[in-house]
């Protein structure tokens, strides 16, 4: 009787097993076509180079078996290109691929012409040499180029040349100022009738370079990266310049020797003619105060308690001596005064002996006490005396159960530790000279310049000089200062740094403090608008809470300040020369 074997197992391939299979065959195949298809492109590729490089070897063939004087090309052709038979622009297909063949011939002058003794040797056509490219456009699009020179069979032949395409000859040395030949310059040529059109170039290695040219006038321009710059000028541009451009005539060789040097740099930070800086405090300790029969409670300024309060105290700031102090700018405070309370301010100054108010003649009012803020303190004199001043708060009460607060005080000044000039104009010149026009010198190097937003430029490529720095005439902004002493050495292969003190006819110099702490606030946007004078302007503060805006109209603008943490500040302020302002800004709620 039959049996039948059962399986103790069956089972075939999950979905999960499947997929994982079809992903690696498609990863083989995808590998296998890629390599097949880069090896379809390298076949097809060495097919249509192997294609042009008959076609142009056929080419330069054809060239090499033409008559000496028919070896150029037709059309309208100028020098350095010579006039021939050939077609500069030809098609051909081959296999199915359109080849483009690009033909151009130039005559060549060797400077090593005529030293063999030929004293007849007078045409500076010395030989030509043909280019021919090949390119091909479609899927796999590519170019081969080749060349030869052709040379005359014999002097009938070359002086043909010159006979039958009469020009001259060019010959530019470029030298660098102590006369030793500047290897591998830019050499441009240009037709002064067209100054943006290039007609030749060259980069010699030796610095020299020969120009086959129809009869007439060039500009020549000089450039290497790393090195100042050079060039002819036309009586169009000056009267008499020290180099014109240069005129070439039929059968003769014209030079030409230009000098550049390495360059130098200049590094330029535009300065405001000052900074902001201040005293203050919030009264977190008695680190900088001096208290009389007065307190620190809640970190406010009082009368000392409980009740009944004394009728007065007197607090005294510690002693606020700037350094490289231009200007006192202004004081500040805040206070809270209960009915029948009162605080009263004064500025101190050391008369030698003591400290006394400084006279009324300076702060208005101060002899009797200050209420109110800001107080104005520009009138300050800087004498040594002024040098150094102090803050005294007297607190008085008529009620015993009632006591006056302050809460916080600033006092503010104006240093020469400057900030950047942002978008300041200024002009710049040179020593050096291009010519005259008419009686009056031309620089080769006189233009106004403008600071970036950091108040900052580099100068590369420039002339080893010595440069003046001025005040633009178009500019509202004062060159007032330079460091080092203008005019500034430029030496080549180096970078000078350079400090340019500037001073507007009007600025605002803004600092942003927290008001409950009067710390700086980094990194505030600060707009400043005023719409009929069309001036609309936004900057960030630095690390000391400052910005600086210059130049300005004088005039009244809308300032908006925003910053992170804190609430939207607006407010309006007059600008009228050279202003200092400070802005305290409120913590936001959580």
């Amino acid at each position: 009787m039959p049996t039948t074997k059962r399986r103790e197992f069956e089972g075939g391939f999950t979905l999960m097993e499947t997929l994982i299979g079809v992903a690696l065959i498609a990863i083989v195949f995808s590998g296998i076509f890629g390599a097949y298809r880069l090896a379809m492109k390298m076949v097809w590729l060495d097919k249509a180079k192997t294609t042009a490089m008959a076609i142009g070897n056929g080419r330069i063939e054809m060239i090499r078996g033409l008559g000496y004087e028919s070896v150029g090309t037709t059309g309208s052709v100028v020098l350095p290109w010579a006039k021939g038979v050939i077609d500069p622009i030809v098609s051909e297909i081959a296999n199915g691929v359109e080849y483009t063949i690009a033909t151009s011939v130039v005559f060549v002058s060797d400077p090593r012409d005529g030293l063999d003794g030929d004293a007849d040797d007078s045409c500076i056509w010395d030989y030509k040499k043909a280019r021919v490219e090949v390119s091909w456009s479609g899927r796999y699009p590519g170019e081969i180029v080749l060349s030869t020179d052709v040379a005359p069979g014999n002097k009938i032949q070359e002086t043909f040349s010159c006979t039958n395409q009469p020009g001259g000859i060019l010959t530019v040395k470029v030298s660098d100022s102590a006369g030793i030949a500047v290897p591998f310059p830019f050499i441009d040529i240009y037709d002064i009738n067209n100054p943006d059109n290039i007609l030749s170039s060259g980069n010699p290695a030796e610095g020299t370079h020969s120009f086959p040219l129809e009869e007439g006038a060039y500009r020549i321009k000089i450039s290497k990266p790393g090195y100042s710059h050079s060039r002819t000028y036309g009586a169009d541009e000056l009267s008499n310049p020290d180099n014109p451009d240069k005129g070439v005539f039929v059968g003769k060789v014209s030079e030409q020797t230009l000098f550049i040097d390495p360059a130098a740099t200049l590094s330029i930070d535009g300065i405001s003619p000052g900074g902001f800086d201040d005293f203050g405090d919030t009264f977190e300790n008695e680190d900088y105060i001096e208290l009389i029969n007065t307190e620190i409670s809640g970190e406010s300024v009082t009368l000392p308690g409980p009740p009944p309060y004394p009728e007065n105290g007197i607090a005294i700031s510690k002693e606020i001596m700037p350094a490289n102090l231009v200007r006192w700018e202004e004081f500040t405070s805040s206070e809270s005064e209960p009915a029948g309370t009162a605080v009263k301010y004064q500025i101190l100054y050391f008369n030698g002996t003591d400290w006394a108010p400084v006279s009324d003649d300076y702060i208005g009012g101060n002899g009797s006490g200050l209420t109110g803020s800001p107080i104005n303190l520009s009138g300050v004199p800087l004498a040594a005396d002024y040098q150094k001043l102090k803050i005294k708060a007297v607190l008085s009460t008529s009620d015993e159960s009632a006591a006056p607060k302050v809460d916080n005080w600033r006092l503010t000044w104006v240093s020469n530790a400057g900030l950047p000039a942002s978008g300041a104009v200024f002009h710049l010149r040179g020593t050096k000279t291009i010519g005259k026009d008419g009686a009056d010198n031309v620089y080769k190097y006189s233009q106004d310049l403008t600071l970036d937003a950091a108040g900052h430029l580099d100068l590369t490529e420039m002339d080893a000089d010595r440069y003046y720095f001025s005040t633009a005439a178009s500019s509202t902004i004062d060159v007032v200062g330079v460091d080092p002493l203008s005019p500034v050495n430029a030496p080549s292969e180096s970078v000078t740094a350079v400090k340019l003190f500037l001073s507007p006819e009007n600025s605002l110099l803004l600092s942003v403090s927290a008001a409950d702490s009067l710390t700086p606030v980094f990194g505030a946007t600060v707009r400043l608008v005023n719409l009929s004078n069309g001036y609309d302007s936004s900057k960030i503060t630095g690390t000391d809470g400052q910005t600086y805006f210059m130049p300005l109209q004088d005039g009244v603008y809308d300032l908006e300040i925003q910053s992170y943490g804190y609430e939207n500040y607006s407010g309006s302020i007059t600008i009228s020369g050279q202003t200092v302002k400070s802005a305290d800004i409120v913590r936001a709620e959580d």
